[in-house]
């Protein structure tokens, strides 16, 4: 995404100084920005990556993969692509954040309708999702920025520099088409998920008006 590339980082760039992005000797810099590939907002969790999953991960995988195709194929389901609008760009203690809007309210109706069909599935058969619930962010985000430890730019510095270099940032986003839903294995933390078979379990191309199937490169 140019704008996120060529606009945005460049700008959370200078809100820091160089050491912060430097790795240490466990290979892990200060402050972490998320190349714009791995770029994505979480419409439901079913599992996160530091909680364990059912032991036979394979029918597990069925089970999760069989809720999103139910849920993709209601006549509830929304078609076509969505829209977000960026509302606001924040820093705080753990991460940075991309906070947006969703006028019409798909991301709602989509996060409604997984966890009726997932609710249909645990009333049955608790033990297949590892009797565990889903779980749906109350907030549209999208993550940016990571902290692997204590930056050495000191916090109210970074908030100071954060808020002048983020007035802008309607203008540079605007308004952006999200046209496809996917869900994957989050096999490393914090949703670094290349698009194969590894990662992607099924994905939903609302562009092109297809039922939930598998898609791989």
């Amino acid at each position: 995404m140019k704008p996120y590339d060529d606009i945005f980082l460049p700008k959370v760039k200078t809100c820091f100084k160089q050491e912060d992005f430097e790795l240490d000797s466990k290979q892990i810099p200060a402050v972490y920005l998320y190349p714009s590939q791995h770029l994505h907002l979480t419409i439901a969790t079913f599992t996160p990556f530091h909680e364990s999953v059912p032991n036979n991960t394979e029918e597990y995988a069925e089970v999760c993969t069989k809720i999103m195709e139910k849920a993709c194929a209601r006549e509830d389901w929304p078609k076509g692509s969505f829209h977000i609008d960026i509302d606001r760009a924040q820093i705080g203690i753990k991460a940075g954040i991309l906070m947006w809007n969703n006028e019409d309210g798909t991301v709602a109706t989509m996060r409604k309708i997984i966890h009726e069909e997932y609710d249909a599935v645990y009333e049955t058969n608790p033990g297949a999702l590892n009797h565990r619930t889903l779980t749906s962010p109350g907030i549209i985000h999208s993550t940016f920025l990571r902290f692997g430890r204590d930056p050495i730019t000191k916090g109210d510095v970074v908030q100071e520099r954060f808020q002048e270099v983020s007035k802008d940032v309607k203008d540079i986003f605007g308004t952006i088409e999200v046209d496809c839903v996917r869900l994957v294995v989050e096999r490393v933390p914090y949703m670094h998920i290349p698009f194969d078979e590894s990662h992607v379990l099924t994905s939903f191309e609302a562009s092109d008006q297809k039922e939930m199937q598998c898609l791989y490169n």
